[in-house]
């Protein structure tokens, strides 16, 4: 079984429980990749202006790197004309319970800086290269896969 950055948490046990389904091991891509791109957004990296304090939950200069990072992928995967798929997390406050627990505990920071629908922060951040024609999928969790067409696409 190859060895992780995580290995060293491992217990003998539980690498033997990986090793047996075979779950550690490194997985084909397959014949047609895509790129899957969640939540890259304002409130998640705090591009606007740089000022994180304006962003309550930004990942602050490490998601700014990851934006970069991200438009090298992007730069990639168009010229190999890989699908791409974005997700943004939207959630409508005026809606009870749209986002479960998650808004119950933060609907006091409802504000531009947040993700709440149609504000600056539930924006996808603003890439060098066009996003024309890739779907986003909105979610209502913080999961790109509960109760979205993403499986589907």
């Amino acid at each position: 079984m190859p060895t992780s950055s995580w290995d060293h948490c491992l217990s003998d046990a539980g690498r033997a429980v990986l090793a047996r389904g075979r779950r550690a091991e490194s997985g084909d891509v397959g014949k047609r990749p895509a790129l899957l791109i969640i939540d890259a957004q304002n409130y998640m990296a705090g591009v606007h202006g740089g000022e994180q304090a304006a962003y309550p939950v930004s990942c602050g200069e490490i998601g700014r790197q990851a934006i970069d990072e991200i438009a090298r992928l992007l730069e990639v995967a168009r010229r190999c004309c890989a699908p791409i798929v974005f997700t943004r997390l939207m959630i409508d406050p005026a809606i009870a319970d749209d986002g479960g627990v998650l808004t119950r505990k933060i609907i006091t920071k409802v504000g531009e800086y947040m993700f709440f629908t149609w504000t600056h922060g539930s924006e996808i951040v603003a890439l060098p290269t066009s996003v024309c024609g890739e779907p986003v999928v909105e979610n209502r969790r913080f999961s790109a896969f509960f109760d979205t067409p993403l499986l589907s696409l």
